[in-house]
């Protein structure tokens, strides 16, 4: 009995120092990259949420939020808007919510893995591989919505197998409301599940019946919303079925063959989209998305790794040959099955076959299966060589992301613009009109959040932001209330127009190599009747941006 006590007190002390390096490397510099468009709306809504109890487009406590392009699932946004309560406006307020439910889906990984194998060396290697893939780490330090969509896909499924049916349903009915991938993988996993459980699932009682009902009242609203087009406005953009490169290949093909009516048998969307389709599905496997390069975006993946250490890709191949040769079914179906119908909802998307985002839930049955194969050599003398190689792979990893990733890739991330707008939050009282360049990166998101803009007095004062000619004087854009324009100038002589029409009480949002041209530095070198108030620089300490008025 002490012996059992002993080895159940060092798995648990072991399980917890995984969860505490977990949290500590999501945790640390977690505001080292700039906010980007996407958590900045996410913010914002939160901020607006929190402030008002409306998304910031006006809906009041919305099922599907609006946001100024699209129209998004909106769980992210309502447990974001308690941390910016607490925290603010800024890096740590909105990535909060996924650095804590990275660290959930590791702890419920863990648990699942345990549940399904009985192997507490199998659980404890896979939440630590969890802890410091690239893929998982990057992911749980930003604010996408993904980690909290895996720690209610992971939290559902173990409801499934413990036949919690209540806990299961409220899990999967939340997850469609958390990212749009689990409208397509939600419901084939609850057929997997299904199957693979049905010999334990001997007959339907009241509380699975209760379940089922709760479920369907839970996204029942959001199929309605699906039905009604917002939910699915975002896929109708990106999805193959909108892809005009197809239909162009197609007609291509069509008219430079043999007759249109026999090319029409081999040329037709059916085939096009198949092909497509069945390329992302492969692509999504292929090793250099998973093990050499990833994600070809750098604002998902780091340029120079891919979403898995590359050295795992042996153990991976390790892990499918053992579980194939697995006398439980019930372990091989699962895994398989999740693995397997895990790509399906990216790849319906032009480029879901690297789109690390949209295949995210890929990652457990990618890690438990890397685990198995690590488990065949799990002895006294191999489990410190593959320690020592994820340590290794981690410092490789960390020092690109803390040293050269911001500095490289700074445009991904919108850099400069929580410094000018910061300055602008501390003197905007001090101007009567504020014209903001729209050219670089849309200016309204960036300006209402890191000036803390009260979302009520935004929802009073919106009309639109469509663009229009003749705002100002040759310059195109829109207008937020009465002081505050966003829009590009119109003519070719960028600095005249601002010379000819800036007052001094006016501020503007200039950019380099826009309105100042080359490498030309308005701070040091102030165009003449310009005042110059502040300068950004982007990391490399070359001129970004600048605010300026008319002198006086």
């Amino acid at each position: 009995m002490d012996r059992l006590l002993k080895k159940v007190n060092k798995n648990s002390l072991f399980f917890l120092l995984i969860l505490l390096l977990a949290l500590g490397l999501r945790l640390y510099r977690l505001d080292l990259l700039e906010l980007f468009g996407d958590e900045l709306d996410v913010g914002y809504h939160a901020y607006s949420l929190l402030t008002t109890g409306r998304g910031y487009m006006g809906q009041k406590l919305p099922l599907y939020i609006h946001s100024f392009s699209e129209w998004r699932a909106p769980l992210l946004m309502y447990f974001t808007a308690p941390f910016v309560g607490l925290l603010g406006l800024n890096a740590w307020g909105v990535r909060m919510t996924p650095v804590l439910f990275g660290v959930l889906s590791i702890g419920l990984l863990y648990y699942l893995v345990k549940l399904i194998s009985k192997d507490e060396k199998l659980s404890l290697i896979s939440a630590l591989l969890l802890t410091l893939t690239p893929w998982h780490l990057h992911y749980s330090r930003t604010a996408f919505e993904v980690t909290l969509l895996l720690s209610l896909v992971l939290l559902g499924t173990i409801g499934f197998l413990k036949k919690k049916w209540w806990l299961s349903s409220i899990a999967f009915g939340l997850s469609f409301y958390a990212y749009n991938t689990a409208n397509v993988f939600v419901p084939l996993w609850l057929i997997v599940l299904t199957w693979t459980n049905k010999k334990k699932i001997k007959k339907i009682d009241k509380s699975m019946v209760f379940s089922g009902l709760l479920f369907i009242f839970l996204v029942l609203p959001l199929g309605l919303k699906i039905i009604q087009g917002y939910g699915s406005a975002r896929f109708n953009l990106i999805s193959i079925f909108s892809n005009p490169k197809t239909i162009d290949q197609i007609v291509f093909k069509r008219t430079t063959g043999l007759d249109p009516k026999i090319e029409r048998v081999f040329h037709n969307k059916l085939t096009g989209w198949g092909r497509e389709f069945i390329g992302n599905y492969f692509t999504a496997f292929s090793p250099d998305f998973l093990f050499l390069n990833g994600d070809l975006n750098p604002r998902h993946s780091l340029p120079g790794f891919g979403q898995l250490y590359w050295w795992l890709l042996g153990f991976w191949l390790m892990g499918i040959y053992r579980l194939a040769k697995a006398k439980d079914k019930g372990l091989k179906r699962l895994v398989f099955g999740w693995l397997l119908i895990s790509p399906l909802a990216s790849c319906l998307t032009v480029g879901g076959g690297n789109q690390a985002t949209r295949l995210f839930l890929m990652l457990p049955p990618l890690v438990i299966l890397i685990s198995l194969g690590i488990r065949k050599f799990f002895s006294y003398f191999g489990i410190f060589i593959i320690l020592g190689s994820l340590f290794i792979s981690l410092i490789f990893y960390s020092h690109n992301y803390l040293v050269h990733y911001g500095q490289e890739h700074y445009r991904y991330w919108h850099y400069g613009y929580q410094e000018a707008m910061s300055w602008l939050f501390q003197n905007e009282n001090n101007f009567e009109r504020i014209i903001i360049n729209n050219n670089y990166e849309p200016g309204l998101l960036r300006y209402l959040f890191w000036t803390k803009k009260d979302p009520a007095i935004f929802q009073s004062e919106f009309e639109t932001d469509e663009i229009s000619e003749g705002v100002l004087p040759s310059f195109s854009g829109f207008r937020l209330g009465e002081k505050v324009y966003f829009g590009s100038i119109g003519q070719e002589d960028k600095l005249a127009w601002l010379k000819n029409n800036l007052t001094a009480s006016d501020v503007y949002l200039a950019i380099q190599q826009d309105e100042a041209p080359g490498d030309w530095d308005w701070y040091s070198d102030s165009p003449e009747g310009l005042k110059v108030w502040q300068k950004v620089d982007n990391p490399w300490g070359e001129p970004l941006m600048y605010w300026v008025s008319k002198e006086k």
